[in-house]
Formats: C-alpha cells, structure tokens, sequence
C-alpha cells in the first residue's frame, strides 16, 4: 500500500480517545532500507490510521510517523493518519 507522507497528520490524545477504530498488525514493505516492519494499522471512512508496533531504524519508518531522523522523539502512543485516496 503506497502512502503520500506529505499528508500525515499527528493525532493529538484527545482525538485518540474519540477513535472507534479496530487495530490490526500489518506488515509495511516499502523496502528503501532493509527488511520490511510492522505497524498497527486502523481505518474508517475517511483516513488510514498508524501506530507504531515497536521501535525501528528505517527511514520509512520515520516517515510514516513522522519522527526525527533516527527517531529521537519516538513515541509508543503517537497515532498518525492520512486521508484515504
């Protein structure tokens, strides 16, 4: 699945605690930089939604959420989405 990471937008935790959304594991293999890694993923009408699964070093990694490289200002809780095509 191909994602703009030009449109991400970083929920904050009061939009997170609205969120009636079912969370599944899903694989991400955009492989610019090595083995491909896991995020949970959720969706509604309008946007797909992210959460990191754990920790990775991989530059579409820190795109997807939108983290520093190397990912300094990781976060376990920090919930992304993108508006659907």
């Amino acid at each position: 699945m191909a994602t703009s990471y030009i449109n991400c937008e970083i929920l904050t935790s009061d939009e997170i605690n609205n969120l009636n959304v079912y969370w599944s594991r899903e694989t991400r293999a955009w492989n610019l930089s090595g083995k491909p890694f896991y995020v949970w993923r959720a969706e509604d009408k309008e946007y797909n939604y992210y959460k990191p699964f754990e920790k990775v070093k991989k530059i579409e990694f820190e795109m997807l959420f939108n983290f520093k490289m190397g990912s300094p200002d990781y976060d376990s809780n920090r919930v992304v989405r993108y508006p659907k095509p």
